[in-house]
């Protein structure tokens, strides 16, 4: 048996907890790998490097918050290596377990005491004007943002190819139903189940009262077309991180269409408040009948 460990290395409850299963997994005479999440920016070496070995190992711990556990889903991505979280952030929705007794939630994954989650994950292909295209994942959302100018943007919403309207505003997102508790909520789209498979367009800061966030089904494709009114400095973001390509006319982001991937993630839940639990919890100070 292999696992790899992540810890958030700016957390030290995080970083000692994960040194800490480290020496108790190798006293089991368990191979164990660590690593920091800091280290895994989009196109990083250590991204590189992890994502060709992942197939490699039977585990993957995080420790640290859903930042962290979202940086390491790049790199587990569609292989089905199961994905366990530990809880050391603020909200802790990806996390399956508390970080209270880590050794505990590992001793009910090798007992089979567990519950796996199948996670919806968002695939994405940005267009390009000189014609190149690339893809990138995502579990929260992809969002198309204003650029450095802070001017607002035009965007074109498209869903199977029937033209839902013209957001202006400060962007667009695309979320899961996993991402609905992070960035789409903030910008006031709605609560959804994380198995639902269906995804969410939030516009973000809409310059009219009459754009609103969609629910679509799992199989809609969604397009978002920049205006080609005007010149336009658009950014990408991925999970939080924004996308870096060449400053110039032919760099243009001219669509980018997002769908549900088929491959899924494999999240292992121990310990965790349900959805529901959480929700009211986090974000209704409730949890108590009246």
């Amino acid at each position: 048996m292999r696992l790899l460990l992540v810890a958030n290395t700016a957390n030290a409850l995080a970083t000692n907890a994960r040194d800490e299963v480290d020496r108790w997994l190798r006293a089991q005479g368990i191979s164990t790998t660590i690593a920091s999440s800091g280290d895994f920016c989009r196109k990083s070496a250590a991204v590189s490097q992890l994502t060709t070995q992942i197939g490699s190992y039977d585990l993957v711990c995080v420790f640290g918050g859903d930042g962290a556990i979202l940086r390491t889903a790049r790199i587990v991505g569609a292989s089905r290596v199961p994905l366990l979280g530990f809880n050391f952030g603020h909200l802790g929705f990806l996390a399956g377990a508390s970080g209270d007794d880590p050794i505990s939630a590992l001793q009910a994954v090798f007992a089979g005491e567990v519950v796996h989650e199948l996670r919806t994950v968002l695939l994405a292909c940005i267009e390009f004007a000189d014609g190149h295209t690339e893809q990138i994942t995502a579990l929260n959302e992809i969002v198309l943002a204003r650029g450095s100018s802070g001017r607002v943007i035009d965007v074109n919403l498209l869903i199977n190819g029937v033209h839902i309207a013209d957001i202006r505003g400060d962007g667009i997102m695309v979320a899961t139903a996993t991402g609905s508790t992070a960035y789409a909520l903030s910008a006031g789209g709605p609560l959804m189940a994380p198995t639902h498979k269906g995804l969410c367009v939030v516009p973000i800061a809409p310059h009219t009262l009459a754009a609103r966030a969609m629910v679509t089904a799992p199989s809609d494709v969604i397009e978002l077309l920049p205006t080609a009114k005007r010149e336009q400095q658009i950014t990408v973001f991925a999970d939080g991180e924004a996308l870096e390509h060449p400053k110039d006319n032919d760099a243009e982001i001219v669509a980018v269409s997002v769908n549900r991937n088929p491959d899924e993630l494999l999240l292992v839940r121990y310990d965790a408040p349900d959805f529901y639990t959480a929700v009211s919890q986090v974000f209704f100070g409730g949890g108590y009948a009246r």
